[in-house]
């Protein structure tokens, strides 16, 4: 436990702005502070404060700009999380996603989505974005699983998995 001398002698301790990082507080000590050596790196005759009025500034700040906010969050901010679930993706959609985007003639993922949207526009379902759309096939179906349908070579790393008799 710090005893009160010791707490004087730390509160008359003085900072100047070349020891301040922050910008605001840099610019008042700079503007407001009194002459005099910095107790931390020593230069003589720049504006400091001391530590003792560097609190009473920073506890009036606090008091003045900043306010408690409640541990729980009110009903609209309720309805706003609420509503940060996964989006809704009609499981025909991706079924088809999945069928067209992993046929053995490999068509690109943009051409897919397109096919898709079309789809989608053309029986009135909203479709979400096409990254939401391969997180969601990823979910499904693993990268070997789609490498596998598509007909591509699988990875090195996943042939030295298997048995050499079976590569």
């Amino acid at each position: 436990m710090t005893s009160q001398v010791e707490v004087d002698e730390l509160s008359a301790k003085r900072l100047c702005h070349y020891c301040v990082g922050e910008k605001f507080p840099k610019a008042e000590i700079r503007a407001e502070g009194r002459c005099g050596r910095c107790s931390y790196c020593a230069r003589p005759g720049s504006k400091s404060y001391t530590i003792g009025d560097l609190e009473n500034r920073i506890e009036e700040i606090f008091e003045t700009h900043y306010v408690r906010t409640s541990d729980h969050p009110n009903s609209w901010k309720v309805t706003m999380l609420s509503d940060r679930g996964p989006a809704a993706i009609e499981r025909r959609l991706l079924d088809q996603l999945a069928a067209d985007y992993m046929r053995p003639e490999r068509p690109s993922w943009a051409a897919c989505v397109r096919r898709v949207k079309v789809f989608a526009e053309s029986h009135g379902v909203a479709i979400p974005h096409a990254r939401t759309l391969w997180r969601r096939l990823c979910k499904l179906y693993d990268g070997p699983m789609i490498a596998l349908y598509r007909d591509e070579p699988l990875p090195v790393w996943l042939l030295r998995r298997f048995a050499a008799n079976d590569r």
